[in-house]
């Protein structure tokens, strides 16, 4: 018997959103493929219970509170999902597309048998599929370059950089030495990375409808293991399964994924540095609380030193006559 998917409330769903990034009426009722009323609607009731505040006007901003963020913290630990994944922890991301691109040293001495050849006007396009104890990738050979198509499945961990840096230099490594030996160099130092997608499973179409087509730029350049012209961006993706089941936020650039891999620590950090503040303030209120007394007791005796002073000046105005 297949197991029943949890329901997850309108109230989660657009807090979710909003945390992972959707913050404004418009970009929610896109995202979440829902009518502007029912996010309005779904959106005053937060305001009104105190999850969400209300920043600027053209246009309106939403935030999540503090009571909110404890609201999603809460129900993310119960239900174990999350639009930006909080509660899930043995997730995996998998690397598909990701093509790097090397300068051609010399093939004169070439003696490969090539699985497919593309000719294109005087020249011609070579590919090799290679799958090799452990090895599986395939090679592109031009006159000027060799392009090695590498996919992976990398858990998504703290280490998630490092195993993929390691994979990506053994396999390089590798096709240095398979081509090498059949006459064909290139310089593994010049790599250059033109495509990478890096995506992050979700396996729940609760959060966002099957429909919804959304692809953001990060307003900076892809980071790579080696050197790349990309611009970075992140965007929705639904073609790993034909029903649209599993939904995969994808992107190009390191630096995303290696936030959205860090986003339990940062909660963690907020968690640790609101109490900090939160104690900050009950013993500054407690210090003014003291300062106060001190002020008024500090006035009490000014006043009293007023009151001699007057007495005294009486006192000597009355001797001097």
């Amino acid at each position: 018997m297949k197991k029943k998917t949890q329901t997850l409330t309108p109230t989660y769903i657009t807090l979710s959103a909003i945390e992972g990034g959707i913050t404004t009426i418009p970009g929610l009722t896109k995202i979440l493929n829902k009518h502007r009323s029912t996010i309005h609607e779904t959106v005053n009731k937060a305001i009104r219970v105190g999850y969400l505040t209300k920043i600027g006007r053209n246009p309106m901003v939403l935030e999540l509170t503090g009571k909110g963020k404890i609201y999603l913290m809460r129900t993310e630990k119960n239900i174990n999902v999350g639009f930006s994944s909080l509660g899930v922890t043995n997730k995996k991301i998998r690397i598909h597309r990701l093509s790097i691109k090397f300068n051609l040293l010399d093939d004169s001495k070439e003696n490969l048998t090539w699985d497919k050849v593309i000719p294109i006007r005087n020249w011609s396009k070579k590919f090799k599929f290679i799958d090799f104890d452990g090895f599986k990738f395939t090679v592109e050979k031009t006159p000027k370059s060799i392009v090695l198509y590498l996919d992976a499945i990398i858990p998504r961990s703290k280490d998630f950089y490092a195993e993929l840096t390691t994979f990506i230099l053994r396999n390089v490594r590798y096709a240095d030495y398979y081509l090498r030996v059949r006459g064909i160099r290139f310089d593994d130092l010049s790599g250059q990375v033109l495509h990478q997608h890096l995506a992050s499973e979700e396996p729940s179409n609760e959060l966002v409808g099957s429909k919804s087509a959304v692809e953001v730029g990060l307003g900076r350049k892809a980071q790579a293991v080696y050197k790349t012209d990309m611009k970075a961006k992140v965007w929705l993706d639904w073609s790993k399964s034909k029903d649209k089941s599993i939904l995969d936020i994808e992107s190009n650039d390191l630096t995303y994924n290696e936030k959205l891999i860090l986003v339990p620590e940062k909660v963690h950090d907020i968690q640790v540095k609101q109490d900090l503040v939160g104690g900050l303030f009950s013993e500054l209120a407690g210090n003014l609380k003291v300062y106060n007394l001190n002020i008024k007791l500090h006035m009490q005796v000014m006043k009293d030193i007023r009151k001699g002073i007057k007495d005294l000046t009486k006192t000597v105005g009355g001797l001097k006559k």
